[in-house]
C-alpha cells in the first residue's frame, strides 16, 4: 500500500528507484525480526525444554549407572 501509492505519485521511470530499495529492506527486516521471534519461542517453549530434560536425564542416568558399577566393586 505504501508503495503503490509512492508510486502513483512519482514520475514513471523504468529504473528501481532509492525508495523502493528502502522500502523492500525494511519488508525483509520486519520479516527476518518475525522469523526470528518464532524461532527463538520455538527454542525456549517448544522442543528445546524437552530435548535439554532428556538430556539431563541421560546424563543423570549415566552418573547412577557409574556409581553403581564402582559401588558393586
Amino acid at each position: 500500500t505504501i508503495n503503490t501509492h509512492l508510486r502513483e505519485t512519482l514520475p514513471k521511470i523504468p529504473y528501481v528507484k532509492a525508495i523502493d530499495m528502502y522500502l523492500m529492506g525494511c519488508f525483509v527486516f520486519v520479516f527476518l525480526a518475525l522469523l526470528e521471534y518464532a524461532f527463538v519461542n520455538y527454542i525456549f517453549f517448544g522442543r528445546g525444554p524437552q530435548r535439554q530434560k532428556k538430556l539431563a536425564e541421560k546424563t543423570a542416568k549415566a552418573k547412577n549407572d557409574r556409581s553403581k558399577s564402582e559401588s558393586n566393586r
